[in-house]
């Protein structure tokens, strides 16, 4: 009697479990796993495709790497919170990419992308992530868990200590909560470094190794210099494009060596006369006239970049070449000290490393040229040497410079080694000094195989001794008013007597010319060279003599010295109706 219901029963288990398992089947029949690796980074995706069909990959992701590891899948998701309306949603891997030989980025839905970067190629690397996401998305929350054999030490809301095989760690990131890491779009970096290898980069452990040594580091800028002359020669040999810029450090290079008419010959008189030369080379081939308008110019992009730094408050500023001169020579000003305020003001994330390094320079620089200006920028100058310290890993004494895990070019860490090596200098922090030469000599070890290009580009961030390379120089400075100079002599005075009559003493080497601009002379009567009276003439740079053109819109004096004594001195006379201020 009760036969038939369980045969029934028995028949629709039976039926039921195969059309499961069918089912199951059917999901994963076409489904593939795959894993790659980038050093001790290990990563496996799966990819799904029926016959005839391109692979799409499924929404599986996992990483490991030194005891941690980081999951994406429909039961783990990534997850983001909109920016206006702070609600969670889950995003789906999309694709993925190896976007340098130590990196793979993730990219998902919602355009949210994770950037993960091995950080050195030694036996102790460490790990960086970023998180790339749209304005519409304010955070991105990953999954993570610490591997079997680790364990998670301690932890706060920003960093953990992870322990694993007998060594230690250290995690930092926005946030960190019990299985879920997020970063924001203000603190958009992860990164998991080694103790061991942080405390091989802190500056005592730095001092011991001998690319810290000053003596390398000499060796290194001679080194440096000897490339630019070969490496510019090698450029005309190949009839290759000559930069202004790779034309002046060659003839400041060769002027240090005392082969300054040598360098003006060789360099072709294509671009001598080119109508593309501006004020960075006139020093060395004149046309005054027409290069002063780049001059002008230079000073208009100053005022603007200063004004647009203060209206999005952007430290981008800081990273511009001259740009203390430039601000001494413009007098003190509520703008300036605003401008040198807003550094302290903003959160560490705001400003970039390269900034930080530009900070560092222009507080370095203010020292010696306006110490009232220099303590305003003072409050944010500990965080700027701890952000390039901070950005440096090290392993088996190789050095790697880092932002938010995508390493520096050669002359973004070329330029935060020598803002540590000038601040430590002027502080006189010896071990900051040490650090900054580790850095230089690390990335300039072999200068041998760079082009002109390169390093011209490094150059004026490298070598501060040659004052053969055209310079701004301040010759004097009285409240709002200065009067200040573009100039490849090797020093410059300003003197006024109490007649007025202002003294202008010009060092160079006896028998050779070059050319300078001098800004902020006011009208005068007469000028004396040679210790007798010159005239105006728009024709001066075509005689074998000093001479002059003054412009009395802009106040400027522009002067070809031809030097018959290592110390050159003119004589400008106030006008009759004018006492010199």
């Amino acid at each position: 009697m009760y036969l038939h219901p369980v045969k029934k029963i028995l028949g629709l288990t039976v039926l039921y479990s195969v059309i499961i398992v069918g089912i199951f089947l059917l999901q994963f029949r076409n489904e593939s796993v795959f894993s790659k690796s980038i050093g001790m980074l290990h990563y496996a995706l799966a990819k799904t495709g029926s016959d005839g069909q391109p692979a799409s990959l499924k929404n599986k992701l996992q990483i490991s790497f030194r005891g941690l590891e980081f999951t994406a899948d429909d039961k783990s998701p990534v997850i983001i919170t909109r920016s206006l309306s702070n609600s969670e949603e889950h995003i789906t891997l999309i694709s993925y990419n190896e976007a340098t030989p130590q990196s793979c980025s993730f990219n998902f839905s919602e355009g949210v992308s994770i950037i993960c970067t091995v950080n050195g190629t030694g036996s102790n690397p460490g790990l960086s992530l970023l998180a790339k996401m749209p304005e519409s998305v304010k955070s991105v929350s990953i999954p993570y868990k610490i591997s079997g054999s680790s364990s998670l030490t301690g932890t706060d809301m920003s960093s953990a200590a992870i322990e694993t095989k007998g060594e230690k760690f250290e995690l930092h990131a926005g946030s960190i909560t019990k299985g879920r890491i997020v970063l924001t779009s203000q603190s958009p970096a992860l990164s998991y470094v080694s103790v061991m290898e942080k405390a091989a980069s802190s500056p005592d452990a730095i001092s011991s190794f001998a690319l810290a040594n000053e003596a390398v580091y000499s060796e290194t800028v001679r080194k440096f210099k000897a490339s630019v002359i070969s490496a510019f020669n090698n450029a005309l040999q190949d009839n290759k494009l000559l930069t202004e810029q790779s034309v002046t450090a060659y003839v400041a290079t060769m002027a240090e060596n005392g082969q300054y008419n040598q360098a003006l010959d060789t360099v072709p008189d294509s671009f001598k006369k080119s109508q593309k030369r501006t004020y960075l080379s006139a020093p060395y081939f004149g046309a005054l006239t027409k290069t002063n308008a780049s001059l002008q110019m230079q000073m208009e992009n100053y005022r603007s970049m200063m004004s647009h730094a203060l209206e999005i408050k952007s430290c981008d500023i800081f990273t511009v070449d001259d740009i203390a001169t430039y601000l001494c020579q413009s007098g003190p000003s509520a703008d300036i000290r605003s401008l040198l305020q807003m550094p302290s003001s903003l959160p560490e994330t705001a400003i970039s490393l390269s900034q930080m390094a530009g900070i560092l320079h222009t507080y370095t620089a203010l020292t010696s040229l306006n110490q009232e200006l220099a303590v305003v920028l003072e409050p944010v100058i500990k965080r700027c040497t701890t952000k390039i310290l901070s950005a440096v890993s090290i392993a088996n004494k190789e050095i790697t410079l880092s932002e938010n895990g995508t390493p520096l070019s050669p002359v973004q860490a070329v330029e935060a080694g020598d803002a540590l090596i000038q601040y430590g200098l002027a502080v006189k922090e010896q071990k900051l000094v040490s650090y900054g030469y580790f850095i230089v000599n690390s990335y300039l070890s072999d200068t041998s195989s760079m082009d002109i290009y390169a390093l011209a580009e490094i150059y004026p961030a490298l070598v501060h001794n040659n004052t053969y390379y055209p310079h701004f120089a301040i010759l004097k400075q009285d409240g709002t008013s200065s009067v200040w100079a573009w100039t490849c002599a090797s020093s410059l005075s300003c003197v006024k007597d109490a007649d007025g009559v202002i003294s202008l003493a010009i060092d160079f080497p006896q028998g050779l010319t070059h050319y300078l601009f001098i800004t902020g002379i006011k009208p005068f009567s007469r000028i004396q060279i040679y210790g007798m009276d010159f005239r105006t003439d728009p024709r001066f740079e075509t005689y074998n003599s000093s001479g002059y053109v003054y412009l009395s819109d802009i106040q400027t004096l522009l002067l070809k010295s031809r030097q018959k004594s290592e110390e050159e001195t003119i004589r400008i006379f106030p006008a009759t109706d004018y006492t010199v201020q």
